[in-house]
């Protein structure tokens, strides 16, 4: 188990740098300037440069990219319902990447920002459920299928 959580989070480095890469190109396609910015503005001016202000962007990317890797241990709990999967991935998603977000001025910092910011987070897990929960569904209507198939034969 160990193991495959510290492979799983060493996999989500990779991804969560990709994440990041993707999500600074949406916000600079967003911006009123035609440039593409690697970092927040207002991140790089608090950390000091813009060098500076991606490198710590980047250990951060990796570090929600770990933690949700790791943490997609979760879906392979059969013994919890999908519900209950979602809601643990979800705190641990939350926990990691909103802070993170918040830090790398990816949102606005006011409270309004913050809420448009989870309510986004919110709809992107209402779709991982929806998704995860017609999948399962698929799947257990297929395993269903072939046990009603199988006992017909056996008839």
């Amino acid at each position: 188990m160990t193991k495959k959580l510290l492979l799983r989070g060493l996999l989500g480095i990779f991804i969560g740098l990709a994440i990041g890469y993707v999500i600074t190109i949406a916000l600079s396609l967003t911006a009123e300037t035609q440039q593409y910015m690697p970092c927040a503005p207002g991140f790089a001016e608090a950390v000091g440069s813009e060098k500076g202000a991606v490198a710590l962007q980047a250990v951060l990317c990796a570090l929600i990219g770990f933690v949700c890797g790791a943490g997609s241990l979760v879906w392979e709990i059969e013994r919890w319902g999908l519900m209950r999967q979602t809601a643990a991935y979800f705190g641990i998603a939350a926990v990691t990447m909103l802070p993170v977000a918040y830090v790398l001025r990816w949102m606005d910092g006011s409270a309004m920002g913050i809420l448009i910011y989870f309510a986004i987070f919110v709809a992107i897990f209402a779709c991982v459920f929806l998704i995860q929960f017609f999948l399962a569904r698929r799947a257990i209507r297929k395993l269903n299928s072939e046990l009603q198939r199988r006992q017909a034969e056996e008839r």
